[in-house]
Formats: C-alpha cells, sequence, structure tokens
C-alpha cells in the first residue's frame, strides 16, 4: 500500500485471458508492467491504453482478436512493448495515435515543442494480421498522426495482409533499423 503498486505472482505456467470485451482498458494510469501474459481471443481491441504515462508490455502473447483497432495507444509517452508476440488480429496489429495540441497539457507534454514520447518496439514478432480488414490502410504497426518519438527495431513481420509498418501525419524522430519484414501486403488490391 505504501507503493501503491499492486503485484499478481501467477503459480501455473501458462496462464491464459479470454473475454469478450477489451482485456486492459487505461485512462491516465501510469507505471504499469505487464510481464509474460498470454492475452487471446477477444471479441474487441484487445487493449486501449490512452493518457497513459511508463507503461511495459514484455513477454506477452496478444492473438486471435477480432477489434477492427487492435492494440490501441493513444497519445502515451514512455510506451514499450518488447519481446512479444502479436498475432492473429483481424485488423492493426499496433495502432499508435501521437498527441497533438489539445492534448497531455496536463501532463506538461507540448507537441509544439516536438518533444518525444519515447515509443518503444522491440523484439517483437508480429504475424498473421489484418486477417479479416484487408482492404484498408491497416499494418502490423500503425503510426498515426502526431507520433514523435518511435524506436521500431528487431522485430520480425510476415503474412500480413496489407502492410507491416504504416504512417499517417507529422511523424517526426521515428527510427525503423534492423527488422525482418517478409511476405508483406499478401492480399494487396
Amino acid at each position: 500500500t505504501k507503493t501503491n503498486t499492486l503485484y499478481v505472482y501467477n503459480p501455473i505456467d501458462n496462464y491464459y485471458i479470454a473475454t469478450e470485451g477489451t482485456f486492459i482498458t487505461t485512462d491516465y494510469a501510469d507505471y504499469m508492467s505487464f510481464v509474460n501474459l498470454n492475452f487471446r481471443c477477444s471479441n474487441n481491441s484487445p487493449m486501449n491504453i490512452k493518457y497513459s504515462d511508463y507503461i511495459t508490455f514484455d513477454r506477452c502473447n496478444i492473438s486471435y482478436t477480432s477489434g477492427n483497432d487492435g492494440f490501441v495507444v493513444n497519445r502515451c509517452l514512455n510506451f514499450t512493448i518488447k519481446n512479444s508476440e502479436i498475432a492473429y488480429t483481424s485488423g492493426y496489429g499496433i495502432y499508435f495515435r501521437g498527441a497533438d495540441t489539445n492534448d497531455r497539457a496536463d501532463a506538461g507534454y507540448d507537441y509544439m515543442t516536438l518533444a518525444s514520447q519515447n515509443l518503444l518496439i522491440e523484439n517483437n514478432l508480429f504475424h498473421d494480421v489484418s486477417l479479416t480488414d484487408i482492404h484498408s490502410d491497416v499494418a502490423a504497426v500503425k503510426l498515426l498522426d502526431h507520433v514523435i518519438g518511435v524506436k521500431v527495431a528487431h522485430n520480425e513481420f510476415y503474412n500480413c495482409s496489407r502492410h507491416a509498418i504504416s504512417f499517417g501525419l507529422d511523424n517526426y524522430d521515428v527510427l525503423i533499423e534492423y527488422n525482418y519484414i517478409h511476405e508483406s501486403m499478401v492480399n494487396s488490391a
């Protein structure tokens, strides 16, 4: 209670979370880590992380989701997903929306200074994404408008119906390096 930290210890090796809705929804929740969890079988977008800072997903499996937006990271700072697998999604794998002039004033974030959001996507496996939404601009990793400061490195992308990585308006300070991308645009129109 002194640190306001919730620890969940799992006594078994394989722990699966399934739901008809969204697995995790945050709104202004900071300093959370999700480690070694399997999120499977969602009839909605699996995650909706909004206005939340210092969020980490490490060694997680996010798969068999039918939400069109995929894993949504909405206007977050210092977000990391690493060593994870995102697979068998209807729409996007991960969908990042950046902060803009109307956002994050409460956190001291100023979009006009082009301050980095510090987004890290590293050592992940993305495959079989956008299985049903094949005729739109879907991607395994979608950087929508105003994403500033993102590193996409050492990931593998394959069997993507459309794009492996896609960009929006006003993306700055984006580093994409050492990714293995193959079998993308397999259902391109």
